[in-house]
């Protein structure tokens, strides 16, 4: 019995617990740059480790998703999240959402997708792109322009507007 309980001990000592951290990315004038506060996306997602939530505070400029070159592969588990949905189809883009300005491309051989990314709040100004993905989850979002989807595996969309 004293084994048992020995072994268990140092199962759950050398057991690591990974735990979820929130990133912030405001690029608002007069925003500065900290521990886990950047001022663009591509900086964010480069720190996220699995399990992160990355928060993308409302900007009048909005914001550029990364090059297609950017090494997410090997992170893991992650969500961008943004300030909701936007119900107001006929007002122009202003600082109360978190706007993705260019084309969102995600999966495709050698591509930057993770194992699973959740967008949650995000407006897609500039579309969305989603080829061989493992999985992803839109929700509370709107897309703009286009959406574009080939070869996806374990993709939901839950709660969105879409204006194509």
């Amino acid at each position: 019995m004293r084994l048992f309980v020995t072994f268990i001990f140092v199962l759950l000592c050398t057991n690591t617990i990974q735990a979820q951290r929130s990133l912030l990315v405001d690029n608002n004038i007069g925003a500065t740059a900290g521990a886990l506060k950047f001022l663009n996306l591509e900086d964010a997602i480069q720190a996220a480790q699995a399990g992160d939530v990355i928060y993308l505070t409302p900007s009048t400029d909005g914001y550029v998703w990364p090059s297609d070159n950017l090494p997410l592969r090997d992170k893991g588990n992650y969500t961008i999240k943004g300030a909701g949905l936007n119900t107001d189809l006929e007002s122009e883009f202003t600082n109360t959402r978190s706007i993705i300005t260019n084309k969102v491309e995600a999966g495709g051989a050698g591509s930057n997708v993770s194992e699973f990314v959740e967008f949650d709040g995000i407006v897609f100004q500039g579309g969305l792109t989603l080829t061989q993905a493992n999985s992803y989850f839109i929700k509370n979002s709107t897309i703009y322009d286009r959406l574009e989807m080939a070869a996806l595996q374990q993709t939901r969309f839950e709660n969105n507007i879409m204006l194509l």
